[in-house]
Formats: C-alpha cells, structure tokens, sequence
C-alpha cells in the first residue's frame, strides 16, 4: 500500500475516533441528546467536538501531555510572577510597582505596571492575555489527565472568574477573555460548572456595551477588529441558552469585525 494512501486512511480513523457527525437542532431540542449540534437558527455543523473528558489520552499521546504537566504548563507559576500573581485570580497591588514577569535560571526582568489595581494586567497590551492563554491549555489538560495536582491550580484562577460580576474590572480586554472564552465550554462539560455559562453571558454583555466605545485605559484592548473573537464561544452559549437576545448581539459583534 502506498505511503499516501495509508495516510490518508490514518487522518480518516482519526476524524472517526474524535468526531461524530452532528445532529440537526430543531429549535426547542436536539434529536440526540448525547451530539449537540448548534441550536436554529444557525446553521449545523457537519462534526460535533465531543465533550471534554469523553476521550482519554492513552500512549505516545498521554506520555506528551504528561511531559507537558510536569513542564512548564503544570509549573509556569513558579517561574514567571505575571501568571503567579494576577489580576486574574483576584491578586491586587497599588497603583505603581514593579513586578518580575520571568525568572529562568536566574534571570530576572523587571518591568513598571499602572493603571489598574489588578497585579500584572498592563502595561503593555499584550500582559493580560498571558494567564487565559495559559489556561486554555491548563484547563483541558487537568481534566484529560484526570490530575489531582493540575485541577487544583487551575482551580486558583477559574474559581475566582466564576465569580467575577465585572469582567473589565479585571482587564477590559476582549482579547484576554476571549481566550478565557474558549475554555468555558470545557469548564462546564469536565468539572461540571454551570457558572461558567452565567460568566460567558457576562463577557458577552460586556463586548456588546462597548460597541466601539474607548472605554479603557488602553485603547488596543477594544479595537473593533478583536470582537470577532468572542463569536466562537458566542454559538457555543446560545446553543446552551437558547438565549434568543443574543442573537442580536452575535449580528453586531460580526459586522463590526468584517
């Protein structure tokens, strides 16, 4: 059999293990229960993702996820202070500090912050995607791993952000909790935590009250080109929701970002 050939019947078994074809969304339910696909009116998908925690890694897989744990993703805290300490889970400090944002192998650099009372969420617009970048790995890995020691520190973030009202009183980027945005659906489908569906809403009334607004500090957090992002945990809301007001807001959140 020919090299290519037997590629291509590997990326085949591999759709089939991973995916299931979806099942139309009638607009009260779904036909089968177990393979949500997105709820009317949009349009299904042709492969539903499986919940979190439905596969487990076994193999050269799970030995690369386990090297991954006992690494930097299961260790990053203790080696760079902007994700130790972090607006993030709550963490708070005055006005002006200095903070060390890495320290490998005895390396330290040292930079000013300002602008909000949450530790290490500026100066630079890129600070505060660093922790929700971080946990969209983190979150998945804890639950696919089934790992005491992973669990628990994400739980030192994802704890806190269930619980924030305000998310722009931690950052007002969209940026940053549109990738916090993509680990919700995993939150609620491993650990089974159904606030994380109240706190999607909250980020999603959140982008919609900006509307082009320079509400923040920093204007690059809000630029119009980014509210693009939140539309891919936006379907994943709805389809939870059947929240019809949404609808409206996912119309202008694409058209400003087209």
């Amino acid at each position: 059999m020919k090299l290519a050939h037997k590629l291509a019947l590997c990326a085949a078994s591999i759709v089939s293990v991973f995916s299931v074809r979806g099942q139309p969304a009638d607009g009260t339910g779904w036909k089968n229960q177990n393979y949500r696909n997105l709820r009317a009116p949009l349009l299904e998908t042709k492969f539903v993702r499986l919940p979190l925690g439905s596969v487990r890694p076994e193999g050269w897989l799970k030995k690369q996820l386990q090297a991954q744990a006992d690494g930097l993703t299961g260790r990053l805290p203790e080696v760079w202070d902007a994700i130790g300490a972090t607006g993030w889970k709550g963490d708070q400090r005055p006005w002006q500090a200095q903070a060390n944002y890495q320290n490998f192998d005895g390396v330290k650099r040292v930079t000013t912050y300002s602008g909000t009372n949450m530790l290490n969420m500026f100066p630079e617009c890129c600070w505060s995607r660093f922790v929700p970048r971080w946990l969209e790995g983190l979150v998945p890995m804890a639950y696919l791993l089934d790992d005491p020691k992973l669990k628990a520190l994400s739980d030192q973030y994802m704890t806190y952000l269930m619980a924030v009202e305000h998310p722009e009183k931690v950052t007002p980027s969209i940026t940053a909790w549109s990738h916090l945005g993509r680990v919700l659906p995993g939150y609620v489908e491993a650990p089974g935590d159904r606030r994380a569906i109240e706190l999607c809403r909250r980020m999603i009334t959140y982008f919609d009250h900006i509307r082009g607004n320079n509400l923040s500090p920093q204007p690059e957090a809000v630029q119009q080109t980014r509210l693009g992002m939140p539309l891919s945990f936006s379907w994943w809301y709805y389809t939870e929701t059947g929240d019809q007001e949404l609808l409206t807001k996912i119309k202008w959140i694409a058209k400003n970002c087209v």
